[in-house]
């Protein structure tokens, strides 16, 4: 075989080369796919030719802990020559467990017929000390591997028949064991069938109300991959989301992922509680269930004169404006004018809305999207987009997400707030005044922007569906209802980790507003100008969501 087929396993020099007539100067150990050699580079170092040389070897395996020994190897018709090199194109099979060796001239023949042995020979014993073989082997725990092979066999066969029985017995014991377990996998997959069938067919006879909890059971009791759990969370979610049961129904379709019509069901949801709270710069309102508005904060450009708004479902607050969203696609506004941003009475066909310091956008049913106000920076420049199903404003600067999960920007962006070219997979948006977060579909966020108070640190934050900006810091919310915040914290505005059940954020300028499923208000942050009067607010929630089979 050839040489240049083999792999070097272990090369040792030996640097302590004493007196012998001829000394190793190195030893190499080589493998290749089917068997392992040992080579050996030797040099004559006496006065004489030397026709054959023998050597010891003691082979170890890949731990260091067995000791093989091959004695008198011959390297025979060597004619090496007085101050010569030799050896180094002749090998020797050894074990295949071999990963390093000691090596040992045990005797030299001369061309003269004169013989050399030595004396002195360490591997002599069928145990190799530590001290014998030198420091190089200080890690070695050598066995009586040799010594014992004669007795292991012995005992091998004074307990074969032992053995044997153990063997038989332990097949008797396994084949039980199997039985009873195979009893056990035969019984939860009886349980899980009956609930299968059970759950489904309280599904397919539209008794959403027992299939809902039934196909929560099977979900959290029993194990399914792939497809068929995409399937059971999906159904799920729809069996809660038919019966109006939106935070749980948001749990399931965030665990199915983009399976069927996941995504554009978490939407509906998000869309419809997103739209029901809306935190400003110091002001706040709300949407009741009955289509009212309630305002709370500073009034000094009418932004909270809403008392007479009816037949609203979503509104949107900003720096000194509020705007609301009615039943029938149309806009109502109230507050600072001055770069008419609250000239929005005549838009139609609106499915939401957003405001910034200046202007207000809104998405229409089409796809399009449409804007009013201040365009210093660009930030009203969204005529020509399109497909969009998602907007966030802030500031000076518009966000849109669309619907194959890429994102658009335009405004200001002078912190970085707009840089979220090139991103994809995004679920969900959420913008303010110098900070921008993309929530992707698998939960995980992506936070762009000023970091002044590690605001886009993202560590630990995850299976988020939904988010909120204020100025410095980022509220989140996950599947679970659960919600928690990264940045500034002066004012207790991110002071949210208690919160429960909520479906969902906005955050102000120093303060926090959270929608509880029961329709109850949580609010956190400053509130100098009685803006947070809103907690413990109630009544406050969605009509019934359309859903997307």
């Amino acid at each position: 075989m050839a040489e240049k087929t083999y792999k070097v396993v272990k090369r040792t020099e030996y640097e302590n080369r004493g007196k012998a007539p001829v000394y190793i100067d190195t030893s190499e150990i080589l493998r290749d796919s089917k068997k392992t050699v040992m080579k050996l580079k030797l040099y004559n170092n006496c006065g004489k030719t030397v026709k054959s040389v023998y050597f010891n070897a003691g082979c170890f395996d890949s731990e260091l802990n067995l000791c093989v020994q091959l004695r008198n190897i011959p390297y025979i018709n060597v004619d090496a020559k007085p101050n010569a090199v030799f050896g180094n194109s002749q090998t020797v099979e050894v074990p295949d467990i071999t990963c390093s060796v000691f090596v040992e001239v045990s005797k030299i023949l001369f061309d003269d017929g004169s013989i050399w042995i030595n004396s002195e020979q360490k591997l002599d014993n069928d145990i190799v000390t530590e001290d014998a073989l030198g420091e190089d082997w200080l890690r070695l725990r050598l066995t009586k591997a040799i010594k014992d092979t004669k007795e292991k066999t012995e005992l091998k066969k004074r307990m074969s028949a032992n053995k044997k029985l153990i063997i038989w017995s332990s097949v008797i014991v396994g084949c039980c064991i199997l039985a009873f377990v195979g009893m056990g996998v035969q019984k939860y997959f009886s349980a899980r069938q009956l609930c299968y069938k059970t759950a489904m067919n309280y599904y397919i006879n539209r008794d959403f109300q027992n299939a809902a909890p039934t196909l929560e059971k099977l979900e959290q009791d029993f194990v399914y991959f792939g497809t068929e759990k995409h399937e059971i969370d999906y159904s799920t979610a729809m069996a809660y989301m038919n019966i109006h049961e939106y935070q749980k129904a948001l749990k399931y379709f965030h665990k199915s992922g983009k399976y069927k019509q996941s995504v554009v069901n978490v939407r509906k949801i998000l869309n419809m509680y997103g739209r029901l709270i809306g935190a400003g710069y110091n002001h706040s309102a709300v949407v009741q269930k009955n289509g009212e508005v309630l305002s709370f904060g500073d009034n000094s450009y009418g932004q909270c004169e809403t008392k007479d708004w009816s037949g609203i479902i979503g509104v949107s607050v900003s720096g000194n404006h509020t705007v609301g969203l009615t039943y029938d696609g149309n806009l109502i506004a109230v507050g600072n004018n001055e770069y008419g941003q609250c000239d929005v009475s005549g838009w139609t066909d609106i499915v939401s809305v957003a405001t910034g310091e200046g202007h207000t956008v809104a998405l229409k049913a089409n796809g399009r999207v449409i804007a009013r106000g201040n365009n210093k920076y660009g930030q009203c420049d969204v005529q020509e987009w399109t497909d969009i199903v998602q907007i966030a404003v802030s500031g000076n600067h518009t966000i849109g997400l669309k619907n194959d999960g890429t994102v658009l920007a335009v405004g200001w962006n002078s912190h970085g707030q707009c840089d979220v070219a090139g991103q994809s997979d995004v679920a969900f948006i959420a913008t303010g005044e110098k900070n921008t977060v993309l929530v992707k579909y698998d939960g995980s966020v992506v936070a762009v922007g000023d970091n002044s108070y590690r605001q886009c640190d993202t560590s630990g934050v995850k299976n988020i569906v939904s988010a909120a900006v204020g100025s410095q810091y980022i509220v989140y919310v996950n599947a679970d209802g659960k919600t928690s915040s990264k940045g500034v914290n002066d004012k207790n505005q991110g002071s949210v980790s208690l919160w429960a059940n909520v479906m969902s954020v906005a955050c102000g300028n120093s303060h926090t507003l959270g929608l509880n499923y029961d329709g109850t208000i949580y609010a956190v942050g400053d509130d100098a100008d009685g803006k947070l009067k809103l907690s413990g607010v109630s009544g406050i929630g969605a009509e019934n969501i359309p859903i997307a089979e």
